[in-house]
């Protein structure tokens, strides 16, 4: 993410070059979309990276409700419900550990990456 920042800004600087030494109406389309660009991603990044923070809050919930539940009997109905949670959890955390290989891995906590599926 931080390479797709650092490149809109340059292609930001790039339009505004472009804009006073050459084409001006040139560079000032580019500088628009690459603005547009540096805006995006800074409005995704901690909004991304603090949806992460509440997953983990959600795994370590579901996490202690497991506990409780293998000590307790529940009814077909509730260990259902629990087990669609579990799956949920899962693929979210699935999803993470997937992202945090790619350019984007600067948008999900170090934390999160060390969890280990439910069972």
């Amino acid at each position: 993410m931080l390479v797709l920042l650092i490149g809109f800004i340059l292609l930001t600087a790039l339009g505004i070059y472009v804009a006073k030494r050459h084409y001006e109406f040139t560079g000032i389309i580019i500088t628009l979309i690459a603005g547009l660009g540096v805006l995006t991603v800074a409005m995704a990044w901690p909004t991304t990276y603090f949806e992460n923070v509440v997953n983990i809050e959600v795994y370590e919930t579901t996490k202690n409700s497991i506990t409780y539940a293998r000590e307790s009997d529940l009814s077909e109905f509730e260990r259902a419900a629990l087990t669609s949670k579990i799956i949920e959890v899962n693929e979210n955390l699935a999803k993470a550990k997937y992202w945090n290989n790619t350019m984007f891995g600067d948008l999900i906590p170090d934390k999160m990456a060390k969890l280990e599926y439910l069972k």
